[in-house]
């Protein structure tokens, strides 16, 4: 778990009692309002293909 750059918390499987999907998104609030439609276009690209660079949707033609 890294609770900021410079300090890190190292846990144990066994001690972990419980999991689960956060409500609360880790994309900054408002980062969409700062992004022209290209960039935009850019993040969802690279969150669809799970940052993986040779993905499909990376050769795949662009249109518009």
């Amino acid at each position: 778990m890294r609770v900021n750059e410079t300090f890190t918390v190292d846990l144990a499987k066994l001690d972990i009692t419980k999991r689960e999907l956060s409500p609360l998104s880790s994309m900054p609030s408002g980062l969409l309002n700062r992004l022209n439609i290209d960039e935009a276009k850019d993040l969802f690209t690279y969150l669809l293909a799970g940052g993986d660079a040779n993905h499909a949707l990376y050769t795949e033609t662009k249109s518009n």
